[in-house]
């Protein structure tokens, strides 16, 4: 699927998959996890969840969701008992599967990841290819705003240099 056409897929608000865990508000974005699955139509196994702490908190992530984890703090802070994580930073879980994390009150993080895919994969912004050259060529189409608008948005954010 990875020469596939570009698609937008809008999910409202409402048909977000979302639920209350011991003071923790929990949005399953996309694919599977915390015994929710997303409408949202994803081409591999991964997953991207939003968690809210209205007060300092402790989630076990074992088990909510599989493959590697890579957590974002949003706003606030969280800490794994060796690192804490202000806003804008990210830490990767050494252990596939297996995390805990402290959550401080009035905080929000994103949980995402996956099953890593077999073949190796490169990033450049908001684009991924098996193949450099594929890479480079759609950074240039973006930038000469080749690719397709979305009905009624006539934004366009520049690429990073």
């Amino acid at each position: 699927m990875e020469e596939s056409e570009p698609d937008f897929q809008f999910i409202s608000k409402e048909d977000i998959p979302s639920c209350k865990q011991d003071g923790l508000d929990i949005k399953l974005i996309a694919g599977s996890g915390f015994g929710m699955t997303s409408p949202l139509e994803v081409l591999s196994p991964l997953f991207m969840v939003d968690i809210y702490s209205e007060k300092d908190n402790k989630i076990d992530i074992a088990g909510q969701v599989e493959g590697e984890i890579a957590i974002v703090v949003v706003q606030g802070k969280a800490n794994d008992n060796d690192t804490i994580l202000e806003a804008g930073t990210m830490l990767i879980s050494k252990t596939e599967n297996e995390c805990y994390l402290n959550i401080s009150a009035g905080s929000r993080v994103l949980l995402f990841g996956g099953e890593p895919l077999p073949e190796e994969r490169f990033l450049h912004w908001n684009f991924v290819s098996s193949n450099k050259e594929r890479l480079k060529q759609a950074a240039d189409d973006w930038k000469n705003k080749l690719f397709p608008k979305i009905p009624g948005d006539n934004s366009y954010i520049p690429l990073p240099e």
